[in-house]
């Protein structure tokens, strides 16, 4: 099966993990077909990398003008597939109606709660100009969580499929702790370390509540800046996925206030590493993880002494071992690369 992928992250341009960002089903998808990626970049160029070709398309700099041209050049190669798949959906603008194209959602105004009013509108045009054509295109929609389908559903209901993002478990699942970055993180004013990773959906009011609250906690933020300085926080940025790894690793527990949520990339990387996992229960997440892999708070209010009674609760340990078993057994690469290739069998079967 030849296999064209069309996104705007790849691994030289995304601020998502090179091991748990969409775009790693590629490798996984190419130990069994031909896989082409087609990405933007400076300069137009094509090369073999690993087990696939990668395609760099010269585009416009704004992302909006950016997908629109990866999803023009992506239409005047397409007869070359069997497959081509827009791994975010307005990548396949261009892409004619074809029982060979998949496209796949990520978030919609119906689910996302934007505070930023560039995201809002940016969001709004995305899903009133460039999704519906998509939609009404593609032979299959994959939503990465349910609250995603209803939307959808209305219009073309045979279409929406709900296939759950994936994670790279080999690579999380690194069990060598870094004992000496743990000390140097504690050092003797901290009993203990929370780490909450990514902005998606957070509630920094939450998250402030519990700094304020837990001072003898110190609490590690990756890519969450609240603009503010707390004692007991250490906020990073534009670490590597190695620090990243020995981050969760040391951390005492993940956590993560929120108000909606549809891929949950730090969610998967959580549960990969074995962490012990305090999370909001809504939508989204629940589409992921249960209560017998984690602790879900109801009310916001409750998460500083949910996370207080984490540090000490035996049943913790027990969770975060069945939350790594639940991504190797159901999101690991391997699995969602099963579920792919018998999708794109059934779309070009019915070509």
């Amino acid at each position: 099966m030849k296999i064209l992928y069309v996104t705007h992250h790849w691994t030289t341009n995304s601020h998502h993990s090179q091991y748990s960002g969409y775009q790693r089903i590629v490798p996984y998808m190419a130990r069994k077909h031909d896989v082409t990626i087609l990405t933007w970049g400076e300069d137009n160029k094509a090369f073999q990398e690993q087990n696939y070709k990668v395609l760099i398309q010269k585009t416009p700099s704004d992302p909006f003008r950016r997908r629109l041209s990866l999803s023009k050049y992506a239409k005047e190669i397409a007869d070359r597939y069997d497959v081509i798949h827009a791994l975010y959906t307005d990548c396949g603008y261009h892409l004619p109606v074809s029982k060979n194209f998949i496209a796949t959602l990520h978030v919609s105004p119906s689910v996302a709660k934007y505070k930023g009013f560039v995201e809002k509108v940016f969001l709004n045009l995305k899903a009133r100009f460039l999704e519906q054509k998509v939609f009404k295109n593609a032979h299959k929609i994959i939503c990465i969580s349910k609250n995603l389908l209803p939307k959808i559903q209305q219009k073309y209901p045979e279409k929406a499929l709900f296939m759950p993002h994936g994670i790279d478990t080999e690579f999380w699942n690194d069990s060598i702790k870094n004992k000496e970055l743990r000390q140097q993180l504690l050092g003797k004013k901290f009993k203990a370390i929370a780490l909450c990773v990514g902005s998606h959906g957070i509630q920094r009011g939450v998250l402030e509540n519990c700094i304020y609250a837990l001072k003898d906690v110190l609490f590690v933020m990756v890519g969450v800046d609240l603009g503010k300085f707390y004692d007991n926080l250490l906020f990073q940025k534009g670490i590597s996925d190695e620090a990243l790894r020995d981050l969760y690793q040391v951390a005492d527990v993940f956590f993560r206030p929120m108000d909606f949520a549809t891929a949950n990339n730090s969610l998967l990387e959580a549960m990969a590493v074995g962490s012990k996992i305090v999370v909001s229960d809504i939508e989204g997440v629940t589409d992921y993880i249960g209560e017998k892999e984690c602790f879900f708070v109801k009310n916001d209010n409750d998460f500083p002494a949910v996370l207080e009674e984490v540090l000490d609760n035996p049943l913790a340990a027990e969770k975060a071992i069945k939350a790594k078993a639940l991504a190797q057994q159901q999101y690991d690469w391997t699995v969602i690369a099963e579920r792919l290739e018998s999708l794109y069998k059934s779309a070009i079967n019915h070509r």
